[in-house]
């Protein structure tokens, strides 16, 4: 929700572009419950089935693609 609710701000470029970025995703089984829990500071590239590693993902796309996001 803050990712959604910041994109739509015209101050938040990066968060825009990634936001338009989760758009073009398709999650089966994404858990919200699953993405509060707290996971190891490691990146990932891929969702796992639940998407409880959200944060780890985007840690990882980060790090991969500076200058994109």
């Amino acid at each position: 929700m803050g990712i959604v609710t910041l994109g739509a701000m015209k101050q938040y470029e990066r968060i825009e572009k990634f936001l338009n970025f989760l758009k073009s995703w398709y999650l089966c089984y994404f858990s919200p419950d699953a993405a509060r829990t707290l996971q190891t500071a490691a990146p990932q590239p891929y969702l796992n089935r639940t998407g409880s590693n959200i944060n780890n993902v985007a840690q990882y796309m980060y790090r991969e693609n500076k200058r994109i996001l």
